[in-house]
């Protein structure tokens, strides 16, 4: 075998490789962006429960609504990836809590506050489900610890950025447009989601399979 021929066969196993860590790098944005939603909330509670006149123990109320349903929609996500698909389900899962997310910049009341941050954590519920999903689906198994870590790594990232990226958006444009913004950033979310996802990727080829294949075509150039 020429040196050509052996850089030809390698060379869809290497572009393979980099192609397979692309959808959990998007899950790891996901987390992220999840992180950023939920706690855009808390971080600007002062400025809302002064505009909106709520009291605290209201606001804590309303809140607490969003882990309620977030618990309750991890194992609803996980059917859902199941029957639809994880590019379509994880499409949907964050249009749902994206347009939760711009539906805090029109509350001002405890019923309103609360029902969007029900409806936040219905959508945020696909989170660990689609990051596990990507995982097994775009990685062999020897890599899927490493996809897994990886896909829900941007939780951290969030909670460093989030006041950094927010907070002196709020100070300047008022507390409504914090949530418009993040609305944006699902939106943006959805597009890169929709452009880089699929079903699945190609693996490289394992060793085992490769060995087979190189018998075969050994067996069929002596016949």
């Amino acid at each position: 075998m020429t040196q050509a021929t052996v850089r030809t066969s390698t060379a869809p196993t290497t572009a393979a490789s980099w192609q397979m860590w692309v959808p959990c790098v998007g899950m790891a944005l996901c987390s992220w962006l999840s992180f950023v939603d939920r706690q855009v909330l808390n971080i600007l509670s002062p400025t809302i429960i002064k505009d909106t006149g709520l009291t605290a123990a209201d606001f804590t109320n309303a809140t607490s609504f969003f882990f309620l349903t977030y618990t309750l929609g991890n194992p609803v996500w996980g059917s859902v990836l199941d029957k639809i698909g994880l590019r379509v389900g994880m499409l949907l899962a964050v249009g749902v809590w994206t347009a939760a997310s711009m539906s805090h910049a029109a509350m001002a009341s405890f019923a309103g506050f609360a029902l969007a941050r029900a409806v936040l954590g219905i959508g945020e519920g696909g989170t660990f489900p689609g990051g596990l999903r990507t995982a097994v689906e775009t990685l062999p198994a020897n890599m899927r610890a490493r996809g897994i870590a990886l896909s829900f790594s941007g939780g951290t990232i969030g909670a460093v950025m989030m006041p950094l990226l927010l907070g002196p958006l709020a100070i300047k444009y008022g507390w409504k447009y914090a949530f418009m913004a993040t609305g944006a950033l699902g939106l943006l979310w959805m597009v890169i989601w929709a452009v880089t996802a699929r079903p699945r990727i190609s693996r490289p080829p394992s060793r085992t399979g490769r060995a087979r294949r190189g018998r075969g075509s050994a067996r069929a150039a002596c016949a």
